[in-house]
């Protein structure tokens, strides 16, 4: 398709669930795309940041199986029979099980499915400690509600720093809506200043297979009308 449009542009990557590309693209071929009618439209990416943690994780877990205070100071949870736990998919920094406590808390229960990078033999290494953070969260063994979750864990930032970028979120959401099974849901804890439209294509898409997304609020205190996803009521 983009042969047939003339586009003197360096392909990224396709993102074929939206019929849509990311390209490396000089100013005035980016006029030349808008104005040609096969196009439905041309989106600067954006960067995007990873969103801050929540604090007081004993008063909330706490709080999730009791809901008449005053509070028991325990969770009590039950091992459910027969029933299989949905896919757990994290967009974020990485996973780092170097250090001994850390990697008790998951048990063997994540590894890192992706990274943006493909290092050879740091493949998804979270070197900002972000997204371990995230990971333990959602299935650590000490403070969470899932305590035999599994979490694939997709790497989805530069380097050691907190920053990535709109399309790689819109192509991973865009590539889950499409292999991963029903039911399964994708973290995304970051955070985008104004709206990117792509990323909340994929979010819609995935939405309307049977696929959960849930992202951080914000963190900024800003209006969430004005912020990609959480404007879109398909991000949980």
């Amino acid at each position: 398709v983009l042969c047939k449009l003339n586009c003197k542009c360096h392909v990224v990557r396709l993102l074929p669930g939206l019929n849509a590309a990311e390209v490396l693209v000089g100013a005035d071929e980016v006029e030349n795309l808008r104005k040609n009618p096969a196009v439905k439209s041309v989106i600067k990416n954006v960067m995007t940041s990873l969103a801050g943690s929540q604090s007081s994780p004993g008063w909330a877990l706490d709080r999730v199986d009791q809901r008449i205070p005053p509070l028991d100071n325990a969770y009590n949870w039950g091992e459910r029979k027969n029933v299989t736990p949905a896919q757990l998919y994290i967009l974020d920094s990485g996973l780092d099980l170097s250090y001994p406590a850390v990697a008790a808390e998951f048990g063997g229960r994540a590894f890192v499915m992706w990274d943006r990078e493909e290092n050879p033999g740091r493949a998804g290494l979270d070197c900002n400690g972000h997204g371990t953070a995230v990971a333990a969260c959602a299935i650590g063994s000490t403070y969470v509600v899932a305590k035999n979750q599994v979490a694939s864990i997709l790497k989805i930032t530069y380097g050691c720093t907190g920053s990535s970028d709109g399309a790689t979120s819109a192509y991973l959401v865009d590539w889950l809506a499409t292999n991963a099974p029903r039911g399964s849901v994708i973290n995304w804890s970051s955070a985008i200043q104004g709206v990117y439209t792509p990323l909340e294509d994929a979010i819609v898409r995935a939405f309307d297979v049977g696929i959960a997304f849930v992202a951080a609020a914000g963190n900024d205190s800003g209006y969430i009308q004005d912020s990609t996803p959480v404007r879109i009521p398909q991000t949980l």
